[in-house]
């Protein structure tokens, strides 16, 4: 029977993809775009929440921690209630942020130290989810995300102002350059999500992290995104930085979603620059 689902934040990024990748594999979509600190409401049955809508730029959260704490805790208490009420399973979009000081291969079991006010509403919200699924039963599935890129991504996340830089010639300055990132295409994001609404779990909270299990320090991507797209530009680095890793261990994605990433990293560079 075709499954009927619900998208928060359906005009973001991700939710986007998401929004056209479900409607083509045949699932009815209900997109929704609206105020999630406001009760959700919804005509008729829901199979499942996917609950995308947030306040993601770091920057931005930072100098707006109300605003960000209603919208990407007190959203995802909303998004809850829709399932509650629906009866619906609820897949969460969190993110790497949670684990705050990095380090390389973070596997779920890492402790969740957040050091910034963005990645202290994913955690809470987190937090949240795994209470409705235990004490409420509703089945939920937490994803953190790791560095997802891909078309249409806003211009002030790091690779879409890399790719803009270096089409124009213009002078990169690299804050971090040695600072290295777990980078994860949209289009193996979308397959998790989709894996999320397919399985039967047979625990009621499910947390798994969604990166490629590989990193590339700043100065690698720049060198990247030159060599795929043939074109230049001048590099100025502070040097003196000192860079942190983040990396996911996806062992376990891999085993119990049945989820591997599919896209290398200079395919989707490739990708991402055929549709700038």
């Amino acid at each position: 029977m075709r499954k009927r689902i619900l998208v928060t934040g359906s005009g973001g990024f991700i939710g986007r993809h998401l929004t056209a990748y479900l409607s083509s594999k045949d699932y009815e979509v209900v997109p929704f775009a609206g105020d999630v600190t406001k009760k959700i409401d919804i005509d008729g049955e829901i199979d499942a929440v996917y609950h995308l809508a947030a306040k993601t730029f770091i920057g931005y959260c930072t100098l707006n921690p109300k605003e960000t704490m209603d919208v990407n805790f007190g959203g995802v208490l909303k998004g809850l209630e829709c399932a509650r009420e629906k009866k619906a399973k609820f897949i969460f979009a969190s993110a790497a942020a949670v684990y705050g000081a990095n380090n390389e291969g973070l596997s779920e079991d890492f402790p969740a130290k957040p050091n910034n006010v963005y990645g202290l509403s994913k955690y809470l919200a987190e937090q949240l989810c795994e209470f409705y699924a235990k004490y409420l039963e509703i089945p939920c599935v937490v994803l953190r995300l790791f560095n997802v890129y891909g078309a249409g991504q806003r211009g002030e996340f790091l690779l879409p102002t890399l790719v803009q830089n270096i089409q124009k010639g213009q002078t990169i300055e690299l804050r971090s350059p040695k600072s290295v990132r777990d980078f994860i295409y949209i289009d193996d994001v979308l397959s998790a999500f989709e894996l999320c609404v397919e399985k039967n779990f047979e625990a009621k909270f499910n947390l798994f992290n969604i990166g490629s299990g590989k990193g590339y320090s700043v100065e690698e991507v720049v060198g990247i995104i030159k060599s795929v797209s043939g074109k230049d530009a001048a590099v100025k680095s502070d040097e003196t930085a000192e860079g942190d890793v983040s990396t996911a261990d996806i062992s376990k994605a891999k085993k119990f979603l049945g989820w591997g990433p599919k896209v290398s990293f200079e395919e989707g560079i490739r990708k991402m620059l055929a549709e700038v």
